[in-house]
């Protein structure tokens, strides 16, 4: 009985699925946290259109644990992410 509705799944919800997901959710965290690591090392503010207020944010001095820009690792754990993701499929 339990078997017969496990085959009844969607696809989305299989392994395949699911890694597949993730792998292109991470690969947009990662291009969005390497370009504000990018624009923290340049010293350029992102151009912000939703509600204002980007320079706040970036320019904290919230944004860095001891010189270390959070998008920096952000990056790097959506990198790892990625590279889950690829070693699951």
């Amino acid at each position: 009985m339990f078997l017969s509705k496990l085959k009844k799944t969607p696809a989305l919800l299989n392994q395949t699925g699911i890694s597949i997901v993730l792998l292109i959710l991470s690969f947009l965290g990662f291009i969005d946290a390497a370009y504000l690591t990018i624009t923290h090392y340049q010293n350029v503010i992102p151009p912000c259109t939703v509600l204002g207020g980007c320079e706040l944010v970036v320019t904290s001095a919230f944004s860095t644990i001891l010189g270390i820009p959070l998008a920096l690792l952000g990056a790097i754990y959506f990198f790892v992410l990625f590279y889950l993701a690829i070693a699951i499929l």
